[in-house]
């Protein structure tokens, strides 16, 4: 498996950050974001973009349904992806390497079929399954309310 193993069927995006995966800043989006983090007042430090294997996350903690297996995925990408919405504060915390607890898998259905199966499955083993689309509207919505549910899937839109 590698680190940029995934089941969605889009282009791979960043999980630390808005865009595709092989995007990257020029030197003057560089320099506009140097600016921003300086206007907080914050000294500016330049770090290294995350890396999946920089995140050691947690096993799942129920087992994917065996007639579902096929689009459930557990991959750290997946995970990484799934875990947080794409706010500053989200973003700031996939850099720093501190995301909050992931999804336990993130199922991919194939057709509303696919979802109806997911979501008895969830009501019948008490898995919180929680929908997600691009991201960009969360801001603390998907992330998992672990102390509430024992488990959660999330459900890319």
């Amino acid at each position: 498996m590698t680190d940029s193993t995934t089941l969605s069927r889009r282009a791979p995006r960043r999980f630390w950050g808005w865009g595709q995966a092989d995007a990257s800043l020029d030197t003057r989006e560089q320099a506009t974001v140097k600016t921003m983090v300086e206007q907080l007042e914050v000294p500016y430090v330049e770090r290294a973009v995350p890396q999946v294997h920089e995140f050691r996350l947690p096993s799942p903690r129920v087992a994917a349904p065996k007639a579902l297996v096929s689009v459930f995925s557990a991959t750290p990408l997946d995970r990484l992806n799934h875990c947080v919405g794409k706010s500053y504060a989200d973003l700031a915390r996939m850099w720093l390497r501190a995301p909050p607890t992931p999804p336990d898998w993130v199922a991919f259905p194939d057709d509303e079929q696919a979802v109806v199966d997911i979501l008895d499955w969830a009501q019948a083993h008490n898995v919180a399954v929680i929908p997600y689309g691009g991201g960009s509207s969360v801001c603390g919505g998907v992330e998992a309310a672990v102390w509430r549910r024992r488990w959660a899937t999330a459900m890319p839109g």
